[in-house]
């Protein structure tokens, strides 16, 4: 059911543009996003996305990730126009577009569980080249610090051990980090950065907090709804959300050389992409000229 317009208000002067608060164009175009964070968004809106009816939900064959990230562009877009907004309408909801940008997040978090479930390498395929790569620089000199009698042999044997898994992988980072922290300022010599150190632990977290989500992942799988409908009801959400910033903002827009649809562009302009672990850039979202 269509929500009620509000009614205008009896000035419409809109004024000179704001600046836009964020870079929305660059926003727009990442894919990274912190697990941690969207675990937390999930849990403020699994109730909402599991109430809403089966028969309302909406098609999400599209990269859902790159659309929930177009879709908190695009809003901060609108947002940037809040003097607009205001003028043109009596009681606009500001806090109900504010409040998008979390339900976008709860979306990408309904959007990686399902990715791991139909694919268990898919959470980690972006961070495998880089961690695999820092293993080896880290490990590598580390071995030579064992020569020289300022590292524990053990201590490196011990990393070295596993079964070459993400959460091994992350792990040794993590360990190897650890030493480096303790006593790379005091290694006469060295290949190790500082920055690489910082790197590692980085990129540890993010793949411990993905395996969290995969243990989640394991722990639903007796749950009456597949990860693949988890998925379309949060779109949905997003998608009726996302509807009011268009609905609302298109008139704000309406006199921009390039059309309202380049500050507040269709969800749709992201397509299915072609690998899980791959999802295909998201079209700029061009920010207002201020």
């Amino acid at each position: 059911m269509a929500t009620k317009k509000p009614t205008p208000a009896a000035s419409t002067s809109l004024g000179a543009p704001a600046a836009p608060t964020a870079n929305a164009a660059s926003a727009a175009r990442t894919t990274e996003i912190d697990p941690s964070q969207t675990a937390l968004a999930w849990q403020r809106h699994e109730a909402a996305i599991r109430a809403l009816p089966r028969e309302s939900l909406q098609n999400a064959s599209l990269d859902v990730t790159q659309a929930a990230e177009l879709a908190i562009a695009a809003t901060a877009n609108l947002l940037s126009r809040r003097e607009a907004l205001t003028a043109l309408y009596r009681d606009p909801p500001i806090a109900r577009f504010e409040a998008l940008a979390d339900v976008a997040r709860a979306t990408q978090h309904a959007d990686l569980l399902h990715r791991i479930a139909v694919d268990r390498t898919a959470a980690f395929a972006d961070l495998f080249p880089r961690m695999t790569e820092l293993r080896g620089l880290l490990l590598d000199d580390m071995d030579l610090q064992v020569r020289r009698k300022r590292c524990d042999e053990k201590l490196l044997a011990e990393i070295r051990k596993g079964d070459r898994d993400a959460a091994d992988f992350a792990n040794d980072l993590n360990d190897a980090a650890d030493w480096y922290a303790k006593n790379l300022a005091t290694l006469p010599r060295t290949t190790v950065t500082a920055e690489e150190v910082n790197e590692a632990r980085e990129l540890a977290a993010k793949a411990l907090a993905r395996l969290a989500a995969r243990h989640l992942v394991d722990a639903q799988k007796t749950d009456a709804v597949g990860t693949s409908e988890l998925r379309a009801r949060a779109f949905t959400l997003l998608a009726r959300e996302y509807d009011e910033v268009q609905r609302l903002g298109a008139p704000i827009f309406w006199r921009e050389p390039d059309g309202w649809e380049a500050f507040l562009p269709s969800l749709w302009t992201v397509r299915a992409a072609p690998e899980p672990a791959k999802p295909k850039t998201a079209e700029p979202v061009k920010p207002p000229q201020g």
